[in-house]
């Protein structure tokens, strides 16, 4: 089970007017699934992404790529 809060912020006049951020915790081993979700789900336009962390590796995930590092 997935579980977390959403929150919006104001930014500076450079960057979008608002924010949404997704804050969440799942088990490690369903990382695999998160990513997929995810990247099924975020739009290819404006710059959608996600991150989180699995372990020492921080995930970050585009509609169409994802990346891995430590």
């Amino acid at each position: 089970m997935f579980r977390g809060t959403i929150s919006r912020v104001s930014r500076p006049a450079s960057q979008p007017k608002v924010w949404t951020f997704l804050d969440f915790e799942a088990p490690e081993e369903r990382a695999d699934e998160l990513v997929v979700t995810l990247a099924s789900g975020l739009l290819t336009d404006d710059g959608w992404y996600a991150d989180f962390e699995v372990g020492d590796q921080d995930v970050v995930v585009f509609a169409d790529k994802v990346f891995q590092y430590a």
